[in-house]
């Protein structure tokens, strides 16, 4: 067998191994990126998007029916904000808003947990799936879905995150503006 022979073989080889490398990495990517997005519902169920619309046309401009659910560690529980856009800001159509959720205590009976959660957990933010950044039409509103999964490993209790809605307002300078905050902060509460 010639010498160039082998040596074209040898390549093939190398290139195929890469090749499988790279395919399987890629679906590794995919399969990631899907199970993320399946986790939480995009869409609300029935109730929380009636009673939603309900809070929203008796004047509130943001709506968080069922504050408070229990979950399963490890089970993401999905809660329902609603934001109605009244202002009168800005010279387009429409507002931009920002949805910020951040982990603030958490409780069994009456001993708190917060610094024990702190410890293990210094990132709660990826307990969290949700879009924090929406364009609402003046008028009109936008209803967000909020996935949050307590890890398995933490202490069975109540946590509490903070819910606030801001909307930007470019003729506010800083260190006020742009952001401003919309409505009151909210508690959105998970027992386990």
């Amino acid at each position: 067998m010639k010498k160039g022979a082998i040596e074209l073989s040898a390549n093939f080889i190398v290139v195929l191994a890469l090749s499988a490398v790279l395919i399987v990495g890629g679906f590794i990517l995919i399969k990631n990126i899907f199970t993320k997005t399946i986790d939480i519902k995009e869409t609300l169920d029935e109730q929380t998007e009636l009673e939603i619309e309900n809070m929203l046309s008796s004047g509130a401009k943001v709506a968080i029916p069922f504050s408070t659910k229990e979950a399963e560690k490890g089970k993401l529980v999905t809660f329902g904000i609603g934001i109605l856009n009244i202002l009168k800001v800005g010279s387009s159509d429409q507002n931009q808003f920002s949805v910020s959720i951040l982990f603030k205590e958490a409780y069994s009976g009456k001993n708190e947990l917060t610094q024990t959660v702190l410890t293990k957990y210094p990132n709660t933010s990826s307990w969290l799936q949700y879009s924090n950044d929406h364009i609402i039409k003046k008028n009109e509103n936008k209803k967000v879905a909020v996935g949050i999964k307590i890890p398995k490993d933490v202490p069975s209790g109540d946590y509490i995150f903070n819910v606030e809605i801001k909307y930007s307002d470019p003729s506010i300078p800083p260190p006020n503006g742009p952001w401003m905050r919309y409505d009151d902060i909210r508690k959105i509460i998970v027992k386990t």
